[in-house]
């Protein structure tokens, strides 16, 4: 393999600054050298070919997160107080009910971003979030096919 890289790294200068005939003849030494794919040493050569590894010190792909460990844990707590409901009505049960949680000292810790934030979350992120937490609460091995008759 160091071998291969070597002679792949050495072609790749050449062939970035030949010709089109020189990069037909530089293509073809390659390929009859190392026995890859003609489409594959072409990506090789040019460069195209990305790494499956992230590069060290490269920002995370996709948009940054937006609602932080501080909000996460204001959620469960909001979602154990109103018995585990489904975001479709988590989230209209937090925009009339947080003033009071507040008025009685329930929510401890709660702070303006936090508060906004949960405020403006939508349905679809409420569930996305409480995903993990809800596959911890999620019946295993639990069979429905034996009635109460057939255990006894």
């Amino acid at each position: 393999m160091k071998e291969r890289k070597a002679v792949t790294r050495e072609t790749t200068r050449r062939y970035c600054r030949a010709d089109r005939r020189g990069k037909t003849t530089i293509l073809n030494e390659f390929i009859s050298t190392t026995k890859l794919n003609r489409k594959y040493a072409v990506q090789l050569l040019k460069g195209s070919l990305r790494s499956a590894a992230p590069s060290v010190g490269a920002a995370p792909r996709g948009r940054p997160k937006l609602y932080g460990q501080s909000v996460l844990v204001m959620l469960r707590r909001l979602w154990a107080l109103f018995g585990f409901m489904c975001g479709r009505r988590l989230a209209p049960a937090i925009r009339v009910n947080l003033v009071v949680l507040e008025k009685f000292r329930e929510l401890r810790g709660l702070d303006a971003l936090t508060r906004e934030h949960l405020l403006r979350m939508s349905p679809a992120t409420i569930d996305r979030l409480l995903a993990d937490d809800r596959k911890k609460f999620r019946l295993k091995g639990r069979s429905h096919t034996l009635t109460y008759t057939d255990l006894y």
